[in-house]
């Protein structure tokens, strides 16, 4: 598996920044985008992808990615979810 900071880069550059670090702060939480990066490195960990919802991503579209921070698309998406 990779390293957090490279998870981190990773959502970095998928998120929207104001989804991202545009809200570490005092109303999300100084440490809001270093948060949520742990709870995707334990969605990670616990089912093998992760998600950035479409309204939260930079394209506009829902993001899976997997262990090694691959995106995925189409049936890999499907098999990343348990589908068959």
């Amino acid at each position: 598996m990779f390293s957090e900071d490279a998870h981190y880069e990773f959502l970095k550059r998928y998120y929207r920044a104001e989804f991202f670090e545009g809200r570490n702060g005092s109303i999300w939480g100084i440490n809001y985008s270093y948060n949520l990066a742990r709870v995707g490195m334990n969605m990670l960990e616990r089912y093998g992808y992760g998600i950035i919802l479409k309204h939260e991503s930079i394209t506009g579209e829902t993001i899976y990615y997997d262990r090694s921070l691959t995106i995925l698309f189409g049936d890999r998406i499907t098999q990343a979810l348990g589908g068959r």
